[in-house]
């Protein structure tokens, strides 16, 4: 009934953060995102460098305006998704990389599914992989084209792949839980 998505870059997120998440879970939460940031200061105090605090910090405003989505962060490699999540939007048409979760929760907010933030601890002191400046440069410039997509979809009902339900992908759904 649930996935639960940890970014495999090593030991960056713990996985423990999936017990609190199991409360929004049997409340029949659609999504529950993980946040570093509930306790602002521990982020930093876990190794997170400060440039990738602050540009955690900026973006995320900017997602809790557009989206209107109560969440402390956007931005984190933690998720737990429902199998209605799954039958309810478009995620396959999601990027391949590290925005498809931030689109995912873009879709939550436009499709108005329940969305939940639990505190995950992330250990930035071991060895795991961190995504280069220039991959996260071009990261946020593709999010802000996603907040842009979304907003053209819901208050100018120009539609896009992320923000439209395919009647046809709604039928194949149909069929295989028949």
């Amino acid at each position: 009934d649930y996935v639960v998505e940890i970014h495999g870059d090593g030991a960056e997120f713990d996985p423990h953060a999936v017990y609190p998440a199991t409360k929004y879970i049997e409340k029949g939460y659609d999504l529950i995102t993980g946040s570093r940031f509930i306790k602002k200061s521990k982020a930093l105090e876990n190794g997170m460098s400060l440039l990738r605090f602050c540009a955690n910090i900026f973006l995320s405003f900017f997602d809790r305006k557009i989206l209107k989505l109560n969440l402390t962060e956007f931005h984190v490699g933690f998720k737990v998704y429902s199998k209605n999540l799954f039958e309810n939007i478009p995620w396959e048409v999601t990027s391949d990389n590290y925005l498809h979760n931030f689109e995912v929760i873009s879709q939550c907010a436009f499709f108005n599914l329940k969305v939940a933030e639990v505190e995950v601890e992330a250990d930035y002191k071991s060895a795991h992989q961190s995504v280069s400046l220039m991959k996260s440069a071009n990261y946020a410039l593709t999010h802000f084209i996603t907040l842009i997509q979304f907003l053209f979809a819901k208050h100018l009902k120009i539609r896009n792949k992320l923000f439209t339900i395919n009647k046809f992908r709604n039928q194949c759904i149909e069929k295989l839980y028949k």
